[in-house]
């Protein structure tokens, strides 16, 4: 979380997601005009993170990267505290993959994680 980056940001009105790893960092976000804060490493915070962030943040939208798995117990655990998306790098797009030339492998990968997400946002409805 850069406050120099959060209001050059603001000056010049272009959308600002900081990176944050505690609740006092993502209170100074908003303070600067983000409305959306990524929380790294999601896999040490955790989903009770985000209820915990809610109770004194309640607009702020959560987006958490780093540990986010592509599987049903993980995403399920995430959308159901709340995050409004999730971010996966290395967990859809790993580097054996990538390495190997696997690129199918790796669309399928990422279609299979969309459809969890689809299958519990349709759950929430």
């Amino acid at each position: 979380m850069n406050p120099k980056l959060g209001e050059y940001c603001s000056k010049v009105d272009v959308p600002w997601i900081p990176g944050c790893g505690t609740v006092s960092e993502i209170f100074f976000a908003q303070e600067l005009g983000a409305q959306l804060s990524k929380i790294y490493p999601a896999n040490v915070l955790s989903p009770e993170f985000v209820p915990a962030v809610h109770a004194v943040i309640p607009k702020m939208e959560i987006i958490p990267t780093g540990g986010v798995e592509p599987t049903a117990e993980s995403l399920k655990k995430w959308f159901e505290v709340g995050v409004l998306c999730v971010g996966m790098g290395s967990q859809l797009f790993r580097k054996d993959l990538i390495a190997k030339g696997a690129f199918d492998q790796i669309k399928d990968s990422v279609q299979h994680a969309m459809g969890i997400i689809e299958s519990i946002r349709a759950s929430k409805s």
